[in-house]
């Protein structure tokens, strides 16, 4: 007797506890069940499953928009459902969901996957607030709906895929897909997240004193032209661009994150006056480095300056940083001739920042368009190359690594054996030819040019011999 007692209580406390966690009344009548399509239903989806699928719906919306408490909830007491003799497919209103019996009735496939998901839908449109008060566009309130029918796996093959559609607020299936690729930005959070903690690894800002205060960092998604930018600690990316772009859409805005999350922790300079280009390029470096450059980025080598912005300042970026250990060489330039006509014109247009600028930037193009990759083991060893503008005749020569002419530093002059003197000559001012500097007096291409044009290169690449 006291164990049977106890079972009865137990039940009652069961009973009691279900009700509390789940105390809202479901319903369903068939109005039209001397119909086809409500003979159909009872016979293919029946009243039973009908309010079970309206209690687990309930259950879903309530977990997919973490609404785990009363408060967080619609205050709606009984949930009814409908079979009508009506035309369309399903309404809701005042807490009543209204499924066409003709619609059920001439639907060819599986009838009972498609009213579940047509009653996802509907029981949405049940527990939103639809803006609360607000002005919320129908089409945003309709692809809710759909968003919630898409995430528990009803979404049917008709539905347009995901960037297709006019516009994210088109409504149904379109703003359906549109709102799961926002919920994969968070994702989107955890993208900032990772490329934050890209950017302080790989430009070493291992401690707060190296990083710039942040304290919070902000992604909105915006109805906006143009494809994204960061102010006051605020990423706004473009839902046109998101809408519009045809490919890999969430590889595309993780790479647009990592761009614009470098704005968010860059220096710029610091307070000096930073190129545009090369702010803009690191942010571009950071995309590179982290394995998001789209496939239309320039290549390397391409371009017209290493400050032109964005990819091609990125692919400079990260040829200096390749050869930042293998090309140990320092450079220095001497103008012993300052108090000259030709000493002060060198300082006034041209100067020794540049000169160490154009030779980085001219080496780069060069590698990239003629050179294989190279190491310390095919080069010669110098610590050393010193540049010295002095007032003598002729234009230049080079000798124990100081400079008028980089090539012939660098060329093994036949490596013991005896070439001849119009081939070391001819070496460096292919390389002058290659890198772009060749000026207006040189001889044209001519008949011995063009017959030896397939070995020349490789002759002149293979230095040593």
């Amino acid at each position: 007797m006291a164990n049977q007692m106890f079972f009865v209580s137990f039940l009652v406390t069961l009973v009691l506890a279900i009700h509390g966690i789940h105390a809202v009344e479901y319903e369903v009548t068939n109005n039209a069940g001397n119909t086809p399509g409500g003979v159909r239903f009872n016979n293919e989806i029946g009243s039973d499953y009908s309010k079970q699928t309206l209690i687990s719906a309930t259950d879903f919306i309530w977990s997919l928009f973490k609404q785990s408490t009363d408060a967080d909830r619609k205050n709606v007491p009984k949930v009814s459902l409908f079979i009508d003799d009506m035309d369309g497919v399903a309404y809701a209103r005042n807490n009543k969901i209204h499924v066409s019996a003709r619609y059920i009735n001439g639907f060819s496939g599986d009838v009972k996957t498609e009213i579940t998901g047509v009653l996802y839908h509907e029981s949405t449109h049940i527990w939103q607030w639809n803006g609360n008060g607000q002005n919320t566009p129908v089409g945003l309130i309709e692809g809710i709906a759909d968003y919630v029918r898409l995430k528990a796996g009803y979404a049917p093959s008709h539905w347009e895929q995901p960037g297709q559609g006019n516009s994210w607020d088109e409504g149904y299936a379109v703003t359906a897909r549109f709102l799961d690729y926002c919920n994969s930005l968070s994702d989107g959070k955890q993208t900032l997240i990772s490329a934050t903690d890209f950017i302080w690894s790989l430009f070493k800002q291992s401690t707060d004193a190296d990083r710039k205060n942040v304290p919070k960092v902000s992604l909105f998604i915006d109805d906006m032209d143009g494809v994204a930018y960061a102010s006051n600690n605020e990423i706004h990316v473009s839902a046109r661009y998101i809408n519009g772009f045809s490919g890999d859409v969430k590889t595309e805005i993780t790479g647009v994150l990592y761009h614009e999350s470098t704005h968010i922790w860059q220096w710029n300079g610091n307070g000096q006056n930073t190129p545009g280009g090369l702010i803009e390029g690191i942010a571009d470096y950071v995309r590179l480095k982290a394995g998001y450059a789209p496939s239309h980025w320039v290549q390397p080598g391409q371009g017209n300056s290493w400050d032109q912005g964005y990819d091609v300042t990125a692919r400079f970026l990260d040829y200096c940083n390749t050869v930042q250990g293998i090309h140990a060489v320092y450079y220095d330039v001497t103008d012993t001739a300052a108090n000259t006509t030709g000493g002060s014109r060198f300082n006034n247009e041209i100067g020794s920042t540049c000169i160490q600028q154009a030779n980085t930037e001219k080496r780069y193009k060069f590698h990239m368009g003629n050179l294989p990759a190279k190491t310390n083991a095919d080069r010669k060893n110098l610590a050393k190359v010193s540049l010295f503008i002095e007032d003598i005749d002729g234009v230049a020569y080079a000798v124990n690594n100081e400079i008028h002419e980089m090539t012939h530093i660098w060329q093994w002059n036949g490596n013991g054996q005896s070439p001849p003197g119009g081939l070391i000559e001819g070496i460096p001012d292919f390389v002058r030819l290659k890198s772009g500097y060749v000026p207006s007096h040189w001889v044209q291409p001519g008949f011995w040019y063009l017959h030896v044009k397939a070995s020349l290169p490789e002759l002149c690449l293979e230095a040593k011999a």
